[in-house]
């Protein structure tokens, strides 16, 4: 019997670095356009721009983050990247002290502190997979999900207390300081992945990325997978765009209520992840896929009466978090387990160059209909739109994979 994954000091390690920035990151995500809208009265189009710069380094460096990742050691990227970000977010309240933040500062932390995510996430990928046994990794992924649930349950509540109470600039400098926890943390961890081989570093950058690309390209299952999660992350943008713009703007909710408001729906995504192991035993994990990667709850939140829509709201989110936490562990699962090692970092850096491909448009897209057709219509396009994920699913041989592979396919 396999000892459970919480008795490898690693793993806690990675685990609680990851929960610590997961709750910081949560208060920023709220924190940062609020400081756009609030004080910088900033318009649909703006917070669209503002998406959009926030998603462009998943294009610019997504590849090379994958075959970085595949040269170097993880861990000293993930410390280093965790710095880098937290002296970015800290510029925002330095500069707002003196009365002279403006939209360019928050475009700019934004793109560098993402390129700076864009690796930590490739790097963090690639260590869960050297530190966890294969027959673990939707255990491992679920439990980092539960982590990322809760930060998402507790983040935006709090960050709405604290907004109201210190203004959203400062709250960010509290995202500064939890990277800051989560570099020390992960700098304990010694990961037992051998250093890259000679051939690899040898190998043109080009070819690797190449490689990498093909992996994917060329497999069925992670070719579909890539297509789904495109197609959610293109609408999802789309709605969130108008969301926040949404929710201050037309239904009049203050900080601190819609701090509350995706906290109480930041809950389904914590009984997503922890139930997402179980249900893929129950039910088997291509099925579990094909459920989970259709956001209906999206469809609640435009049908929120102006009058009463709290409720909705949070019935709205709370379903979606849970379906799309449960996909989210469930194909990370899998992904892992079809790749090689060797292209553990290539794979994840290439399917985030792919499935973040258009996310600034959908960023783009949803503050121009925000402008022009209305915040609300906005949102009615993103919810509909994100039912189409689930095509890619459903006309593949995945609905019909039982368990986890038990070793990488060529």
């Amino acid at each position: 019997m396999r000892p459970p994954i919480w008795r490898s000091p690693n793993f806690l390690k990675l685990w609680s670095a990851g929960t610590v920035s997961d709750l910081g990151s949560e208060i920023t995500e709220l924190a940062l356009p609020l400081t756009a809208i609030l004080i910088l009265h900033a318009t649909p189009s703006e917070i669209g721009v503002l998406g959009a710069v926030r998603a462009v380094p998943y294009l610019l460096i997504g590849l090379a983050a994958g075959v970085l990742v595949d040269r170097s050691r993880p861990v000293p990227l993930l410390v280093a990247t965790d710095l880098g970000r937290s002296v970015m977010l800290a510029s925002i309240p330095i500069v707002y002290a003196t009365g002279h933040l403006q939209i360019l500062q928050l475009y700019v932390v934004a793109f560098f502190a993402g390129c700076l995510t864009v690796i930590f996430g490739v790097a963090r990928q690639a260590t869960i997979h050297t530190i966890v046994p294969r027959q673990d990794l939707i255990d491992a992924n679920s439990k980092m999900g539960v982590s990322h649930s809760v930060a998402e349950a507790t983040g935006p509540g709090l960050g709405g207390l604290l907004i109201g109470a210190l203004s959203a600039p400062v709250t960010i400098l509290i995202d500064a300081v939890s990277f800051l926890i989560s570099a020390a943390l992960v700098g304990s961890i010694r990961a037992g992945s051998a250093p890259p081989q000679a051939e690899s570093i040898q190998a043109a950058v080009l070819a690797d990325v190449k490689e990498g690309l093909n992996f994917i390209l060329r497999h069925e299952v992670l070719r579909r997978l890539a297509m789904t999660l495109a197609l959610l992350n293109l609408f999802a943008s789309v709605f969130f765009t108008a969301y926040l713009l949404y929710a201050v703007r037309v239904l009049h909710l203050g900080p601190s209520v819609i701090g509350v408001v995706l906290a109480l729906a930041g809950l389904g995504g914590i009984a997503g992840a922890a139930t997402a192991t179980r249900l893929g035993r129950r039910f088997g994990v291509g099925r579990v896929i094909a459920a989970s990667a259709g956001p209906v709850g999206l469809l609640l939140i435009p049908l929120a009466p102006r009058a009463a829509p709290i409720p909705w709201l949070i019935a709205g989110g709370f379903t979606e978090s849970f379906a799309l936490m449960v996909f989210y562990s469930t194909q990370l699962g899998v992904r892992q387990a079809l790749t090689p090692a060797r292209l553990q970092g290539r794979m994840t850096g290439s399917m985030r160059f792919l499935i973040q491909a258009l996310v600034p448009v959908g960023s783009i897209v949803g503050g121009t209909l925000g402008s022009t057709i209305g915040l609300r219509s906005t949102l009615w396009v993103g919810a509909i739109g994100s039912l189409s994920g689930v095509v890619p699913i459903l006309l593949s041989r995945i609905p019909a994979i039982r368990a986890i592979p038990e070793q990488a396919e060529p």
